[in-house]
């Protein structure tokens, strides 16, 4: 599918789902409360389409990229009427209240999508039969393994797969006699036999043979700003030569914030791309996966799913303060973390077409970005108004009409700039990646010029 029909087909739809639980949160909470909602609108600018039903106009607009819930009272620089259906004329607590609804509303959404991903079933990737990269004096090594091989069947049992092996060799680690492994290469079959004493430590090492080649890239990250593609494969980083995706992991994990350089082979030909990974969680990452070998997928009861679901989206909501929290110590590298509304609509884009498994958890991992973001505590968020709320019950009484409107139009004017930086950004890393893939000129052939790592290899 075309990227610009990925772009309208599934990006827009499924960040327009988030935003419209989110606003749904704080129109319902307003009706609870009894403030009179005038607009619901999913997008900014000129009415499309829509139906008014009672005070409300609920309607989709001209701009897909967001939406609003336009309250009655709500906006301090009008003038108000002080009546009882207004926004402001609500108690605090009842303002707070309709102000986390729509926060809320993500994080029950980030849950339900959470149960959902488990409940439907969990897809794991699956990673080819064969050996991985073999380190000289390890277990594998001693046992006689080398890279490439395939480990067709154990115990006389096939293995189709780098699950099934792990799987069944598991299985055989507590019986008394060693197990009996095929293995296939080029030159042919050979059969070894792995005592049951090797099997824990053997498996605490090896890898599967996952060649380190670029499946797909994700939208705004290091690799695909310096313009990297699916199916480039990486030689070396720094000079190490890569053997497989495990050696890959190794070399860029710890050079979160560093600049590194990508031997790269594109269509029998070489060229070398600097970047620096992001940090997140305290890896390095460049936003690449590796080629898919399909999935097997794991159903949970019910209720297992349930407690999955919760403990994986509280887990995320913790990773993601966690991250912002460190990013704010490191004001520098705020600007590189931004993501702009195009940038979530293109990304909600590949998420989509990955499957089902990878769309639940953007779906997650987006509402609590959503949740956590609106409730900082700046001007015209959510934040801005529990804060304004919360300083009311503290003072006795709420701020002056003529203080909040400085405030608000301080908060307006921030957010309206930032708005207009990440959507720049966006566009930006666009054109950077299209100019990087432009200027990439071939070094050399691959056959005139074979790399060593900086040990020799």
């Amino acid at each position: 599918m075309p990227d610009f029909i990925k772009f309208i087909v599934l990006g827009i739809p499924v960040l327009g789902i988030i935003i419209f639980v989110h606003e749904l949160g704080h129109f319902i909470a307003a009706r609870m409360v009894g403030v009179r909602v005038h607009v619901f609108s999913l997008g900014f600018g000129r009415r499309l389409f829509g139906v008014r039903r009672g005070h409300t106009d609920y309607r989709v607009a001209l701009l897909p990229l967001g939406g609003y819930v336009k309250m009655a009272g709500d906006n301090i620089e009008e003038e108000l009427e002080g009546e009882p259906y207004e926004f402001l004329s609500k108690s605090w607590w009842q303002r707070v209240i309709i102000a986390v609804a729509g926060p809320g509303a993500n994080f029950v959404m980030a849950i339900v999508c959470g149960i959902l991903m488990f409940a439907f079933g969990f897809q794991y990737p699956l990673q080819p039969n064969a050996v991985g990269p073999v380190d000289s004096g390890s277990v594998a090594d001693s046992l006689g393994l080398r890279q490439g091989e395939e480990i067709v069947s154990i115990a006389g049992e096939p293995t189709a797969n780098w699950r099934e092996v792990v799987v069944t060799l598991s299985e055989h680690a507590d019986e008394p006699d060693a197990v009996a492994v095929a293995l296939t290469s080029e030159v042919g079959r050979r059969e070894i036999e792995i005592p049951a004493s090797a099997i824990e430590p053997l498996l605490s090492t090896l890898v599967p043979d996952v060649p380190a080649i670029i499946g797909s890239l994700t939208v705004g990250l290091p690799a695909y700003a310096e313009g990297l593609q699916k199916g480039d494969r990486i030689l070396a980083v720094d000079g190490a030569v890569i053997r497989a995706w495990s050696d890959l992991r190794t070399n860029i994990i710890d050079r979160g914030g560093e600049t590194i350089t990508l031997l790269i082979e594109r269509e029998g030909r070489r060229f070398e791309r600097e970047l620096v990974p992001v940090e997140q969680a305290g890896e390095g990452l460049i936003g690449i996966r590796s080629v898919s070998y399909g999935t097997y997928v794991r159903h949970f009861g019910i209720g297992e799913s349930v407690q999955l679901g919760v403990t994986y989206s509280l887990e995320m909501c913790r990773s993601f303060v966690t991250g912002l929290i460190g990013l704010f110590g490191k004001p520098a590298e705020i600007g590189d973390n931004l993501v702009g509304p195009i940038g979530l609509v293109k990304m909600s884009a590949e998420e989509a077409g990955r499957g089902r498994t990878d769309l639940l958890n953007w779906l997650i991992f987006v509402s609590i970005a959503l949740m956590v973001m609106n409730l900082l505590p700046i001007p015209v968020l959510d934040g801005g108004h529990v804060l304004n709320a919360v300083i009311e019950a503290i003072r006795g009484r709420p701020l002056g009409q003529r203080e909040l409107g400085i405030i608000w139009r301080a908060g307006a004017v921030f957010l309206i700039a930032l708005m207009v930086f990440v959507s720049a950004k966006d566009i930006f890393r666009e054109f950077h990646r299209s100019r990087a893939d432009r200027q990439t000129a071939p070094a050399e052939s691959v056959t005139d010029a074979p790399i060593e790592s900086e040990s020799g290899e």
